[in-house]
């Protein structure tokens, strides 16, 4: 039991170093403490024979482990930079939305003085789209005063309209 003290004692003090037992006495009872204890195998003091490979599946397993470790520092540094990236585009979106709603905010209270005015005015007001040459909107007042309804005068071109005709 004395070598399965030491073992343990070995565990604790280098986890990650494999570790096997060569003993001279061996029972079930033994190997299993040998094992539980945390070594990756034991080999009988008369079949050193079976070292070699015990050895060496050690050695793999232990390289084994160290790519795994070494794998997930890199996917735990990569999960710590992709967090880090998308705190700062949450950010960099957070800001750009409270702009655009100011922006929404700022262009819907325009629309508002705008259209104020414009139903308001006390001269005739007609808007034509520069592109198509038709008439896109007109004001309540230039409808009094030519007689037409929205409707007679919307999508039409000016000259079209009676009192544009000459």
């Amino acid at each position: 039991y004395n070598g399965a003290l030491a073992l343990a004692e070995a565990k604790r003090q280098c986890p990650d170093t494999p570790f096997i037992l060569v003993t001279g006495a061996v029972s079930e009872d033994i190997a299993i403490d040998i094992l539980t204890s945390g070594a990756k195998d034991y080999v009988m003091k008369n079949r050193l024979n079976r070292l070699v490979p015990a050895v060496k599946r050690a050695l793999a397993e232990a390289e084994d482990l160290r790519a795994r470790k070494k794998a997930e520092e890199a996917l735990r540094k990569a999960h710590r930079n992709l967090e880090t990236r998308i705190k700062k585009r949450t950010e960099t979106l957070r800001a750009e939305i409270a702009e655009r709603r100011q922006i929404e905010t700022t262009l819907q209270d325009s629309e508002i003085r705008y259209r104020r005015l414009f139903e308001a005015a006390q001269d005739g007001i007609l808007i034509i789209d520069a592109v198509t040459e038709q008439i896109v909107d007109v004001n309540p007042f230039l409808m009094d005063m030519l007689n037409y309804l929205k409707k007679e005068m919307v999508g039409k071109k000016l000259w079209e309209i009676g009192a544009f005709k000459d």
